[in-house]
């Protein structure tokens, strides 16, 4: 080996070296680079650990797990698929934190989502999984399949509303809080409620979950072929009957294509025996695209009922075989003790024959019909004069209806309590708060303007509307259903001399505004249904 000041001198001259110097210069050189390749690999370990430590010290690691399980419920359906139960899963197998997290939520784990084609083995695992749900209320979402059953035809095989993993879960598995049936017919229904009442387990009746469900949704679907949709008539007989004695109820009777033939009409669809049924409900909720006259024969019975909803399916109420509207407006149905009432995809022509008096919430959801330009407001006002509530509602949403703005500025003027307002995709043309509306709505706290129509000008109308007397302030929410001609930001308002205006030193801005971006326009009610 050559000694180190005749390498270095080597190594500074340009003269060739000698064979025997070659081979021991490439001697030095691997020895460098060995010795460069350990120092990397040390360098790496080192880097390893400063992000281990930094991991540690992340701010990340310090979330509470209260808050990251407020995270897996937003990243997680309230009554998750197998999908989705899978993913859930994935994230608690990222770290400790996040399986502590997930297992400290109970949330997370009392819904669950099943269909005719889980096995029947998954029993003791959807056990384990409402176990870790503690004492929360548990909920079961089932549905039938993604094709029709034909349980009803000759040939056909087992009902998909008798699988035994359901049968056996509904007659001796958890207690339940909310069952949701996605079934085809009410043929599946009255199979499913035979299969429960002779499962043999020792378990009691008083303790069976079927009995004791709280809340019950039942769903039909459209089916691809027509129905025979008749419950019969005689009490004894009558499918819906045998329901539990629930205190919820929500259905949704199918469509009238799939339920009715060509030479029927709604008046041979029945539902029988519902009188005592509908008398325990607190809730309600029932979509029938084709009940004229019948769905006030079971509004009747809603003596009981606060919280009501009634889904038309965008059908006219009033069709082949329409109510007697001059009885139905000398006596309207009597809802007692509804203090909520939302319409979906109905008109105003429904609250002509109705009558709450104890109504604080009102949610119109309609069908966009140009014909309640109109009579919207007059319909509406009409209503809530003949219920005596005129000072008493306290929310008000208006969704996917023409009105003229003098005639909403009218009602404004009336509705000395209200506190809520809700304009989703209301088509009006000027300002909605000029005096006297603005100043009459002593209450109002919060205003939410969804898709508002282009050409309104919400700058001058918050303006008019913190002209209110008392110094009230309002939290004002605003979502563009596209780019508006008088677009404004909320920096925009708070720096504007509207906004300043009636503003003194010290004190809070009347008007708390909140933007949302520009988004597109749903295509469908359920798109931005709230509910």
């Amino acid at each position: 080996m050559l000694p180190q000041p005749s390498l270095q001198a080597l190594l500074d001259s340009n003269i060739a070296p000698s064979p025997s110097e070659a081979v021991l210069i490439e001697e030095a050189l691997t020895r460098l680079i060995e010795e460069v390749n350990t120092r990397r690999t040390r360098l790496r370990a080192v880097e390893h650990e400063i992000h281990r430590h930094q991991a540690v010290l992340s701010p990340v690691r310090r979330l509470p797990p209260e808050l990251v399980g407020e995270v897996f419920l937003l990243l997680t359906p309230t009554a998750p698929n197998h999908e989705e139960r899978d993913k859930l899963l994935e994230l608690t197998t990222v770290c400790n934190l996040w399986r502590k997290a997930a297992l400290l939520t109970h949330r997370l784990w009392n819904g669950l989502s099943i269909d005719a084609s889980i096995p029947s083995g998954a029993y003791d695992k959807i056990l384990f999984w409402f176990k870790r749900a503690g004492s929360l209320p548990k909920s079961l979402h089932y549905k039938a399949g993604s094709h029709p059953c034909r349980c009803g035809d000759e040939y056909a095989t087992e009902c998909c509303a008798t699988r035994p993993l359901l049968i056996r879960l509904l007659s001796e598995g958890p207690q339940l809080a909310c069952l949701d049936f996605n079934l085809t017919s009410l043929t599946c229904l009255g199979n499913a409620i035979h299969s429960i009442s002779t499962h043999n387990h020792v378990t009691s009746i008083e303790k069976r979950p079927w009995d004791n469900i709280q809340t019950l949704r039942l769903r039909f679907g459209t089916s691809e072929y027509r129905q025979n949709w008749h419950d019969p008539p005689d009490m004894e007989r009558s499918i819906l009957s045998q329901l539990p004695p629930v205190q919820s109820f929500h259905i949704e009777l199918p469509s009238s294509r799939s339920a009715l033939t060509h030479t029927e009409n709604s008046r041979t669809m029945t539902l029988s025996s519902t009188t005592e049924f509908v008398r325990r409900l607190v809730a309600f909720t029932i979509k029938w695209d084709h009940a004229g006259g019948r769905l006030f024969d079971i509004l009747r019975n809603c003596v009981n009922v606060e919280d009501l909803t009634i889904d038309l399916g965008q059908i006219p109420l009033v069709n082949d075989h329409r109510p007697d509207r001059r009885s139905l407006s000398t006596t309207p149905v009597l809802i007692p003790k509804a203090t909520t009432l939302r319409l979906r995809h109905s008109s105003t022509d429904i609250l002509e024959h109705l009558q709450t008096p104890s109504l604080t919430h009102l949610d119109l959801g309609l069908n966009g019909d140009v014909k309640e330009r109109e009579q919207c407001i007059d319909v509406v006002s009409d209503f809530l004069l003949r219920s005596g509530v005129m000072n008493n509602i306290r929310y008000l949403r208006m969704h996917y209806v023409p009105v003229y703005s003098v005639d909403l500025r009218g009602l404004f003027s009336s509705l000395k309590g209200l506190e809520h307002l809700t304009l989703d995709n209301v088509d009006f043309e000027g300002l909605l708060f000029t005096p006297p509306a603005g100043t009459d709505l002593p209450s109002l706290r919060t205003l939410d303007m969804i898709n508002i129509p282009r050409h309104y000008n919400i700058a001058l109308d918050l303006f008019l509307l913190q002209l209110r007397k008392d110094h009230l302030s309002c939290n004002v929410t605003v979502v563009y259903a596209q780019s508006p001609t008088t677009l404004i930001t909320e920096d925009q308002w708070y720096q504007s001399s509207f906004s300043r205006l009636l503003q003194t030193r010290g004190t809070p801005p009347r008007i708390i505004l909140r933007v949302f971006p520009t988004r597109a326009m749903p295509s469908s009610y359920e798109d931005c249904d709230s509910d």
